[in-house]
């Protein structure tokens, strides 16, 4: 039989759970979404950590001392190693590559990058906190500014470190349909179009503002992958790590068993 490796996972949805393992992460994301009683139904967030992290709040150690194979051989799935304030204790250089996980168990890589875009300014973007804040903002931020603002600048509203994506929503054609509602739909689950145009004009009229709260919780769980603009960033410690999602024309020809289950 051969050697089991351990790994080491930070959830970034649904929880904000970091995990050992001796699954890979292909088969750790199967597990986690359908293999296991305590599964969650939906779509599951993780990055894979340097093993070689030490922290003293995480106490490993101790941890790694229990991930060891079963009387049977097989290997240890899942041992959590703390469900608070994990993304904040992971040094920024420990975070590998990400893994976006369907509803049924299949896995899509995102490579960790360096973010060097240069962003247009003036634009209104949404953007989905995911951990640990999860509230849904509408910003007159690049993607860059926006985690330096939250990690770095606003520590009413902030925190250390921070994931979040970006979420599709064309604002001239959002606001051409506001206006023609016979004919519109709402824009974003859960969430009144009225509340979400108030939000947008006011970024406007104040440009200044750096950003507006259209919902405190969480949309993600009722948003398909395809709704993701660009990919994912962790922020923290004045630096930005970028995880670009694959453009639809790579997702249908290299991954197409992820593709089609997204």
């Amino acid at each position: 039989m051969a050697e089991l490796t351990n790994h080491l996972y930070s959830i970034i949805y649904p929880t904000h759970a970091l995990i050992a393992s001796q699954l890979n992460p292909t088969d750790f994301g199967k597990h986690y979404a359908v293999g296991s009683a305590k599964h969650f139904n939906g779509k599951v967030v993780f990055v894979e950590v340097d093993t070689s992290l030490e922290s003293e709040y995480l106490s490993l150690p101790e941890i790694w001392a229990e991930v060891r194979p079963h009387e049977d051989g097989t290997p240890k799935r899942t041992k959590f190693v703390s469900n608070y304030r994990v993304l904040e204790n992971i040094p920024m250089d420990k975070f590998r590559d990400m893994y976006l996980v369907t509803v049924d168990g299949h896995s899509l890589r995102l490579e960790k990058s360096a973010y060097t875009t240069i962003n247009e300014p003036g634009l209104i973007r949404i953007f989905q906190q995911l951990n640990p804040i999860q509230m849904l903002v509408a910003s007159n931020l690049d993607q860059r500014n926006f985690g330096d603002y939250y990690t770095l600048k606003n520590k009413n509203k902030g925190c250390p470190k921070l994931c979040y994506t970006q979420i599709r929503l064309s604002i001239d054609e959002f606001e051409r349909c506001y206006n023609d509602p016979e004919h519109f739909e709402m824009a974003f689950p859960n969430i009144p179009n009225n509340k979400l145009y108030e939000c947008i004009r006011e970024l406007q009229d104040k440009p200044t503002k750096k950003s507006k709260t259209i919902s405190i919780a969480s949309i993600f769980h009722h948003l398909h992958y395809k709704s993701i603009r660009h990919g994912f960033w962790i922020a923290g410690d004045g630096q930005l790590i970028f995880y670009p999602l694959p453009s639809n024309k790579d997702l249908r020809e290299k991954h197409y068993r992820w593709y089609k289950s997204a």
